[in-house]
């Protein structure tokens, strides 16, 4: 069954209680959700565009973009494609059609809520191989209901810090969301906790890209595009090395029961 969203800016509460991860607060999550069976996706990244694989000058526009995005957090490819207009016209070019490249998934792999939450509690998604990376995606089976449905999820831009933990709350109340929301490491990643239709979806998706650059409208975008969303759960031994953390939720975290284990 699907639920309209209402505002619940009031009912987030901010929980920095540093033992609790995704491995705590997931698998209740989705058992008072009614969920059945998750989906994952895991795909190897490529490297970084450095450029210099376009030509010499992408090489200069993609350097300052990528010093643009370590003082700010983001905005890599709108620095990018707001210089490509004095770029050469084989530049320019390349540099938009890489901006619009979407991958699919590589893997995917539909898990019942007991699998899923086995691995989860093991760390089987910890320390995998430098660049792979496992996403719990917002397609979901229910428990008695066969209609697929979603939980929306949210990639955040800011960059994770305790001056940036209300701004985080603040933007999922005022979208009328509850869930869970975590530090991903760098940022932060928003799981929401009542099912939606596809188009319910959409809806929030484009209405969170109002608010980049607090909210990752590239994502969002990419989100669109698959018609779900996909959100991390996975650490490497080389970008993505923090695990996520809990700073504020919907529910009360105190609790929580921390060894949930089908």
């Amino acid at each position: 069954m699907t639920m309209k969203f209402v505002d619940t800016s009031s009912h987030w509460e901010l929980c920095r209680e540093e033992s609790l991860g995704l491995e705590d607060m997931l698998p209740s999550l989705l058992a008072n959700a009614g969920v059945g069976e998750v989906n994952l996706v895991t795909v190897a990244r490529g490297s970084s565009l450095r450029g210099r694989e376009i030509s010499e000058e992408a090489r200069g526009l993609t350097a300052a973009a990528r010093a643009e995005h370590r003082e700010r957090g983001f905005g890599f490819w709108d620095f990018v494609l707001s210089s490509v207009t004095k770029a050469s016209d084989d530049t320019r070019i390349a540099l938009i059609r890489r901006a619009l490249q979407h991958s699919a998934a590589e893997q995917q792999d539909a898990l019942s809520v007991d699998e899923f939450v086995s691995l989860l509690v093991d760390g089987a998604f910890q320390s995998l191989p430098a660049r792979t990376v496992v996403s719990i995606t917002s397609r979901i089976t229910g428990r008695t209901d066969t209609v697929p449905l979603h939980l929306p999820m949210l990639d955040f831009a800011i960059h994770a810090d305790y001056s940036s933990d209300q701004t985080a709350v603040d933007v999922a109340g005022a979208l009328g969301l509850s869930g869970d929301l975590y530090r991903s490491g760098t940022s932060y990643h928003l799981i929401c906790d009542r099912p939606v239709d596809q188009l319910t979806l959409h809806q929030v998706l484009g209405r969170a890209q109002l608010l980049s650059p607090i909210i990752d409208h590239r994502w969002a975008a990419h989100q669109i595009i698959d018609g779900f969303c996909a959100l991390r759960i996975s650490t490497d031994l080389e970008r993505h090395t923090s695990r996520h953390r809990l700073i504020a939720s919907t529910r009360d975290c105190g609790t929580v029961d921390k060894q949930i284990v089908p």
